[in-house]
């Protein structure tokens, strides 16, 4: 006998078959209770919540992504804009407005040509398509986090 056997022990086991006909028969006959109407609307709800709540979590990881992104591509564009600016001589025309303002105001019309004309187009427009972007990006995971990470009001 095992050392720490109980003394109440279930010695006849060998009518099994009808412990099972019995067990059958009395889960068979137990009545269930209906569930209530609104439950399968409130499930279908809490299934379609659930299913926005992850689409949001995947857009805001990718909004994440090209936030950090742009962060990182910023840099390098603004040092791009100055050089352009510095190699195109507008920062010295721009310089002549607070140097030789009288000169300006006379011939303002061919200074403001000579702007737009030294001005690096493409660099800017670069600086601007990158600021854009950060700007959307951060709308966007801001937006997304709200929504995202909120607490469930939803009851249980």
């Amino acid at each position: 006998m095992h050392q720490k056997a109980s003394f109440f022990r279930i010695s006849n086991i060998e009518n099994t078959e009808t412990m099972t006909k019995y067990y059958k028969n009395q889960l068979t006959t137990i009545e269930l209770p209906d569930p209530p109407p609104y439950l399968f609307s409130r499930i279908m709800n809490r299934i379609q919540a659930e299913k926005q709540r992850l689409a949001l979590r995947r857009r805001f990881i990718v909004f994440s992504i090209i936030l950090a992104a742009s962060v990182m591509v910023l840099v390098p564009v603004l040092k791009m804009v100055h050089q352009n600016l510095v190699e195109s001589g507008f920062i010295q025309f721009l310089s002549l407005l607070f140097s030789d303002s009288a000169v300006v105001v006379t011939y303002w019309q061919s200074f403001v040509l000579t702007l737009l004309e030294s001005l690096p187009a493409m660099s800017l427009i670069a600086l601007l398509a990158v600021i854009f972007i950060f700007l959307e990006s951060v709308k966007f995971v801001v937006h997304d986090a709200i929504s995202a990470f909120k607490p469930n009001l939803i009851n249980n």
